[in-house]
């Protein structure tokens, strides 16, 4: 990468700007993962401590990409809106909307434009995960929405996420026969390998 055609380019302000919200969006999952878990969503809550593993490696792949910036000059606007974990998991869609749909294909294109090949595969790819994230966080905001987590319309396989115990009926088991864990440890068993 040429250094001097990098400092100072749109391109390395959008990797600046992309470590800083990332960054921050680590440990904002990681309250909503507690914030689910308290509210007896054990799934919800390791979905956005996995996100969250997800966001920590986009920061370092921007980092990786920055070894050089100048200090300073970050510019990040980011929301701290913490609530129930519907409430979250509509933030969490609209953060992971907003990144996919506007701020990583603009920095994408930009990075094109600027000559910035790697950066701008960065980019796409980042691109990728995070509309993967607003999908799953909408469907579990619909389930919550419908109060469909732990009740389903067929028979389903529940699987304790506790002790592997599985539980075959529409709903889920108050708490796991096998183990005594509560319900918010059971979620669809799915298994396609």
């Amino acid at each position: 990468m040429n250094n001097v055609k990098f400092r100072g380019s749109q391109t390395e302000q959008f990797l600046i700007n992309s470590y800083a919200c990332k960054t921050q969006t680590v440990c904002k999952y990681n309250f909503f993962a507690e914030i689910a878990q308290k509210e007896g969503y054990e799934q919800i809550s390791n979905i956005f401590a996995q996100t969250a593993k997800h966001e920590l490696m986009h920061a370092k792949l921007f980092f990786n990409h920055l070894e050089n910036a100048p200090e300073g000059n970050v510019n990040c606007t980011y929301s701290y809106l913490i609530g129930t974990t519907e409430e979250n998991l509509g933030y969490a869609i609209s953060e992971e909307e907003f990144g996919c749909r506007q701020l990583y294909a603009k920095a994408e294109e930009t990075a094109l434009m600027e000559g910035f090949d790697s950066i701008a595969s960065t980019f796409k790819h980042i691109k990728n995960a995070e509309e993967h994230h607003a999908q799953r966080f909408k469907i579990l905001y619909e389930n919550m929405k419908n109060k469909t987590i732990f009740e389903k319309d067929t028979e389903q396989n529940w699987f304790c996420t506790r002790c592997g115990y599985v539980y075959n009926d529409k709903n889920a088991p108050n708490y796991c026969p096998n183990c005594y864990a509560l319900k918010s440890f059971f979620e669809i068993m799915c298994e396609k390998y």
